[in-house]
């Protein structure tokens, strides 16, 4: 089944990713809303793939439809709607690697020097930050499952080694078990026991 990248499954996604902490609930709901209010405007057509939408026309038409909406605020839906396409289509392309984003860039200060991130006003501690090369079993399971594929698991194969089996169906069976066993002994190298 070919990955759908419909205006429905995108607002799907943001909920998803606000009610699990993949991004701040108050961004995903931000994001979420202005997706539904400017892309709402667009023909039914258009909506099938959000990867194909040219969102400087979509801001367009919504600012000729609205035209009580400023300039400023047009840019800033220009940018929610951008961040959140690309955050649903990098999660749609690698269910199993897609990280949530997690930092913003070094604000520069007015001397020149490098400040703290900010978020909402308010400095983020870095120190506090979670490990990005940590896993992420659990949220890439949860990924996997709000774009629709199958689940992902890790598997430490052997010291200092981890590999990650991806797409598997919540209703794998037995026979299907022993097919994937059968290939991965095919593929062997040395070890083989007669």
């Amino acid at each position: 089944m070919a990955a759908t990248l419909h205006v429905d499954d995108l607002l799907k996604f943001l909920e998803t990713a606000g009610s699990k902490g993949w991004i701040k609930q108050n961004t995903a709901s931000s994001l979420k809303t202005t997706c539904e209010r400017v892309l709402g405007e667009l023909d039914v057509e258009e909506l099938v793939d959000v990867a194909k939408i040219d969102v400087d026309d979509a801001i367009n038409r919504f600012a000729n439809k609205n035209g009580d909406i400023g300039s400023g605020s047009l840019a800033t839906y220009k940018s929610r709607i951008r961040s959140a396409i690309k955050m649903f289509t990098d999660a749609k392309a690698n269910p199993t690697g897609w990280k949530p984003p997690t930092s913003r860039a070094v604000r520069v200060a007015v001397n020149g020097k490098a400040g703290t991130p900010k978020a909402g006003g308010r400095e983020i501690n870095s120190d506090n930050r979670e490990n990005q090369n940590a896993p992420r079993t659990e949220s890439t399971e949860e990924v996997a499952d709000a774009i629709g594929r199958g689940l992902s698991y890790p598997f430490p194969l052997r010291a200092n080694m981890t590999i990650t089996i991806s797409n598997i169906p919540r209703d794998l069976r037995a026979t299907e078990v022993d097919r994937i066993a059968q290939f991965l002994k095919a593929l062997a190298i040395g070890d083989h026991t007669s």
